[in-house]
Parts: C-alpha cells; sequence; structure tokens
C-alpha cells in the first residue's frame, strides 16, 4: 500500500499498460514481492488482467506443459464409451475434435453426421439424433 501511495502517477502508468503483468511494477520495493504476491496486486489493481497473470505465474513456477491440455486418445473415449450414453467433449478455445472424431468414425466404419447448432436447429438435430439413434450413426453436434 505504502509503495502505491508513494508514487501513484508511476503506478498509474503501469495500470494504464495493456499487459502490466508482462512488465515490472513502476516502484523498486514491489519489485521483491514473490510470484504468488504479484499475482494478487495484479488481482487487486487489474482483475481485467488476472486471466494472463496466472497463466504468466502457472509457466513461470510449474512450466508451460502445464498450460497445455492434454491430448486425447479419441479411441480410447471410443472404447471405453457406450451406445446407450452420449460422449461429450467440454472445448478450450481454439480446440476442434471434428477432424479426429471424423477420421475414428471412418476407421471403425461409422458414418457420421454433422449438426451445427443455433437458433432454430433444435428440431434438426433432435431428428439426426433420432436418425443416428436408428441406423447407428454417429451424430456430433457442434
Amino acid at each position: 500500500k505504502d509503495a502505491l501511495l508513494e508514487d501513484a502517477s508511476a503506478f498509474k502508468n503501469w495500470y494504464d499498460m495493456e499487459a502490466p503483468e508482462e512488465c515490472k511494477f513502476p516502484v523498486e520495493a514491489c519489485n521483491d514481492l514473490s510470484p504468488l504476491e504479484r499475482l494478487c496486486v495484479v488481482r487487486v489493481l487489474r482483475p481485467d488482467r488476472c486471466f494472463n497473470a496466472a497463466r504468466l505465474f502457472v509457466a513461470e513456477q510449474m512450466g508451460d506443459q502445464f498450460l497445455q491440455p492434454p491430448l486425447v486418445n479419441y479411441q480410447r473415449v471410443f472404447e471405453q464409451s457406450s451406445p446407450l450414453s452420449p460422449t461429450i467433449f467440454i472445448l478450450s478455445p481454439g480446440a476442434d475434435p471434428q477432424a479426429d472424431i471424423q477420421a475414428l468414425a471412418c476407421d471403425l466404419g461409422f458414418e457420421l453426421k454433422f449438426v451445427s447448432l443455433g437458433q432454430g436447429q433444435g428440431p434438426v438435430a433432435m431428428q439426426t439424433l433420432d436418425e443416428g439413434k436408428r441406423h447407428g450413426h454417429w451424430v456430433l453436434l457442434q
């Protein structure tokens, strides 16, 4: 708190930066903070940058490998699945398993139907699911 009051204009410049979590604090005393304390300061002063600061914290403290989503073995997912329950993939931004699922369906001899979900697509999705259930097709709702 004292460091913030010591040079408020310098902290204002830091606050106004696009990615302040990547920069040193403007007051030298603050640069002696532990990485966790730095993260807490960013959380208090720039909550909009907390996600990025947390990613930086994890990368610095644990390594980049902890920021990467795990690789999915779709064959193993299939082996552990059942025709009586859906398989649901909850995706992170930028992830798109469509090509991998399509390749697995082809390798295993299943027909794969795609339905893009959006306004008014509910009846289409239900009809495609019913057809898939009757004929043994896979249905990918996107």
